[in-house]
């Protein structure tokens, strides 16, 4: 399946889609429980991510489909457990951005996400927004890009670590567009955001959910959404490409992989019953509360997106010398 299942998704052809699905499901069946394992405690949005597609998938894959979370090493628990499964479908894992195309780069791992792992079906896309705090003089994108030409090296930037998600799409940015921000690193993002609604930060990369009340508040102000077009939540808000920043989506996203030798026709199988399950209103519904967008597609369209987010990153982390830990 190349390009289908995605246009079908986004389309009127449900019953094209629940066709492919009765299809796939007639090549392979799994024969026992599914075990799903999430690599973070409970609450975690992968954690509910999962969830919420696990409870639709026990239906279609006619065997009952187990959230096992284990936490623990930044992911690297969960991910090894699932590395080292049995590669015959009954084993799946959620992989990120963060887990599969950036801590790579940045730890010495116990396995190759490449070599060990194969896509199976993508979940959702997450886009960064670009929050600053009410203070500063900028209430747009390039009007914050001409302060920080103005005054180089004033502004502070935080993230939730060196190294993170939100650290290297500022390194990015910085690149593509030769600003100088400061650098605060915090561990996590609890103190930074309570930092950047007390002005003690000027800007920084958080989720349009979790920071919205202090926006409504008038505390803070959303400049640009990483994604690559405006978000269904937040219509209003101008990606950082419209803000003259071309070339600048880098959101995260969300993902099911399987061990590698994964028989291709349980990959199929499995793909077309995330897909079908990601087709039901309540589940858009619900996803899309977390301020992330569904995103359904093939294995192969997946593999791309995995791929391109995964030498992105190579890129950046090389570019900037950051040491691996």
């Amino acid at each position: 399946m190349t390009g289908t299942c995605r246009r079908l998704a986004r389309s009127a052809g449900c019953a094209a889609l629940a066709l492919f699905v009765a299809q796939a499901a007639a090549q392979w069946q799994p024969t026992r429980i599914v075990r799903l394992i999430v690599p973070y405690p409970p609450g975690n949005i992968a954690d509910v991510q999962a969830r919420m597609v696990g409870e639709r998938l026990a239906a279609r894959l006619r065997q009952p489909v187990v959230i096992d979370n284990r936490p623990g090493a930044t992911g690297q628990i969960g991910i090894e457990a699932a590395a080292r499964a049995a590669p015959d479908g009954h084993t799946l894992v959620i992989g990120q951005t963060g887990t599969f195309a950036v801590a790579p780069h940045t730890r010495k791992l116990p396995y190759d996400v490449i070599g060990d792992f194969v896509p199976v079906a993508q979940l959702s896309s997450n886009a960064l927004v670009l929050f600053a705090n009410a203070g500063i003089a900028a209430s747009s994108l390039p009007e914050l890009l001409r302060l920080s030409r103005m005054k180089p090296g004033a502004l502070r930037f935080g993230s939730n670590g060196e190294g993170g998600l939100p650290h290297l799409a500022m390194e990015l940015l910085r690149i593509r567009t030769g600003i100088d921000w400061l650098h605060v690193p915090y561990k996590g993002t609890s103190q930074l955001e309570a930092d950047l609604v007390a002005g003690h930060i000027d800007v920084g990369f958080g989720s349009y959910g979790g920071l919205l009340p202090q926006v409504e508040a008038g505390r803070l102000r959303m400049l640009a959404s990483t994604g690559a077009r405006r978000g269904i939540e937040t219509p209003d808000l101008p990606t950082f490409i419209e803000g003259g920043v071309p070339d600048f989506e880098v959101g995260g996203w969300f993902g099911v992989f399987a061990p590698a030798k994964t028989p291709s026709a349980a990959i199929e199988a499995l793909n077309a019953a995330i897909n079908s399950a990601l087709q039901e209103p309540e589940l858009q519904q619900k996803i899309r509360q977390t301020g992330a967008t569904l995103e359904p597609g093939s294995p192969d369209e997946f593999a791309a997106v995995f791929l391109s987010s995964y030498r992105l990153w190579r890129g950046v982390v090389k570019s900037i010398g950051l040491p691996m830990q």
